[in-house]
């Protein structure tokens, strides 16, 4: 484009299998599954447990219960706008939704910060190689990467059944045609096949 940026300072992560054990587990449990709801649950597993790092514990709206003995912190916290409630007679409680800090005390932002830059280095190290073979890029996300070549032929270090490498989802069809209208949101035909993949609304 002509812009030229300059590097002033970096933050480098440097690898530690802080999580190489239970990340082997969960991919063993996923790869050995045999059937596609237990794939399903373990894949959630393991993007879960790196996602949970990152999760913001403070100023959650958290569901709680109370009973008649919280009944001025639960009235105080909703005069003050932290709270809804909901108050069951027959039960004698509250069911509050309150604004507060999760009692959380293993999360690490860093850790999950350093997946996902990891994630985002391997897979822009596959799109450069693809580019240096001369194809075109035509969509890629954090795990996943469409181009108009095989990518076997620019490297087969890239695919595989290990952990971390990338998986053929379509096996060796050709896609005729695609319209991508956003991240996570497109439409592939493939000779009388058409897939629409949609996840999320942006």
């Amino acid at each position: 484009i002509g812009n030229k940026y300059y590097v002033h300072e970096s933050i480098v992560f440097e690898k530690h299998p802080v999580m190489r054990d239970l990340f082997t587990y969960i991919y063993h449990n996923k790869e050995t599954s045999t059937d596609d709801t237990r794939r399903m649950i373990w894949k959630l597993i393991a993007n879960s447990s790196y996602g949970f790092m990152g999760f913001n514990k403070y100023n959650r709206t958290v569901l709680k219960c109370y009973g008649n003995t919280a009944a001025d912190h639960v009235i105080s916290s909703h005069t003050s706008g932290n709270s809804i409630y909901t108050k069951y007679d027959n039960l004698d409680i509250y069911l509050v939704n309150e604004k507060t800090h999760a009692l959380l005390s293993d999360t690490n932002v860093a850790i999950a910060s350093a997946i996902t830059s990891y994630a985002r280095c391997y897979i822009h190290n596959i799109m450069s190689d693809v580019e240096k073979y001369g194809g075109k890029i035509l969509y890629c996300d954090t795990d996943s990467i469409i181009t108009d070549i095989c990518l076997e032929d620019v490297g087969s270090k890239y695919i595989g059944t290990n952990m971390g490498m990338l998986k053929r989802e379509y096996n060796n069809n050709i896609i005729d045609e695609i319209i991508i209208a956003t991240t996570k949101v497109y439409g592939i035909k493939m000779g009388d096949n058409y897939i629409t993949k949609i996840k999320g609304i942006d």
